[in-house]
């Protein structure tokens, strides 16, 4: 059966799937997710169409019994252009080859539903309305899938309130000597030795690179590391214990990736799993999304201060 073309007329929510024997989301949520801010997609045309602001399903294309039934298990909305990466590793995949394959993520905030808000397939096919859902008809289809108008007004009248697009999880912010990070001092130390181990291995085993921890020279990078055939790499090293890939960079660490052609950044997600994630991003991609978090103001210069 061919797929139907969406266009952005028709186009009322895209839908991306999850194949739990593919990316054990259940362990995920078992071990305390309850967001999701990307997805991996297919290179098509329907990926890059992706933008801000449009409502996102999760579906889980499991059995339809088990402990991943086929079923709504998110609900929220598309938070951007989709963007590369060089593969994935590490993480809630059950398979390296299948992480390190993916070329192409779509960033979400996608709110994952409790177990008793899930809407499961057995529910979906008892309305008329629903039955032709391409991710019903064509479940080897295209990932994003995606539904009508009509279709996500009848699924609507099924699901919990559909959240906010700015609802999304808030957490600490903690700036100090060991740079910006989410959560306190403390945290942000394991956290980030964590990562440091993790990413010192990955370049080691992977690239079988020689690896220098320079990160108390406040050069802008946490690891320079020699390749064997001598090209070398400054590798800025972000870690955060969730899956979330969202990282914070320092002035200085930002300058280093607009000026240092050999700079790039080595996120580790899940980093004080079992399995941390590692995934490297050039500096191109991180300046296209990186957004002002926070800016110091300093106004002892102007006219008119006292101490």
């Amino acid at each position: 059966m061919t797929e139907r073309r969406v266009t952005s007329e028709t186009l009322g929510a895209w839908v991306f799937k999850c194949n739990p024997e593919v990316y054990d989301l259940p362990a995920e949520i078992a071990d305390g997710e309850t967001f999701v801010d990307n997805w991996s997609v297919f290179d098509n045309y329907r990926s890059e169409m992706i933008k801000a602001g449009e409502r996102a399903v999760l579906w889980m294309s499991g059995s339809r019994d088990g402990s991943a039934p086929r079923g709504i298990w998110g609900i929220g909305w598309t938070a951007g252009r989709r963007f590369d990466v060089n593969g994935l590793s590490g993480g809630y995949w059950i398979d390296d080859s299948d992480a390190a394959a993916v070329r192409w993520m779509a960033p979400l905030s996608v709110h994952l539903l409790e177990e008793p808000d899930r809407l499961r397939v057995d529910d979906i096919e008892a309305v008329s309305a629903l039955r032709d859902l391409e991710v019903l008809t064509q479940p080897q289809g295209s990932n994003p899938s995606w539904l009508s108008h009509g279709q996500l007004a009848a699924i609507q009248r099924l699901l919990p309130a559909w959240p906010d697009p700015e609802d999304v999880p808030t957490t600490t912010v903690t700036i100090g000597k060991h740079g910006a990070g989410y959560g306190s001092p403390e945290q942000n130390a394991e956290v980030e030795s964590a990562a440091m181990s993790a990413v010192e291995n990955y370049y080691e085993t992977r690239l079988q690179a020689k690896v220098e921890d320079v990160s108390k020279q406040n050069l802008g990078w946490d690891i320079t590391a020699t390749l064997p055939d001598g090209e070398v790499w400054h590798v800025e090293v972000k870690g955060v214990s969730g899956s979330r890939p969202i990282v914070l960079l320092t002035a200085n660490e930002m300058r280093a990736a607009q000026s240092d052609s050999s700079w790039e950044l080595a996120t580790v997600t899940s980093a004080l799993s079992d399995s941390p994630m590692v995934t490297v991003y050039s500096s191109e991609q991180t300046l296209r999304q990186a957004s002002p978090h926070t800016v110091r103001v300093d106004f002892r210069s102007e006219k008119g201060w006292t101490a």
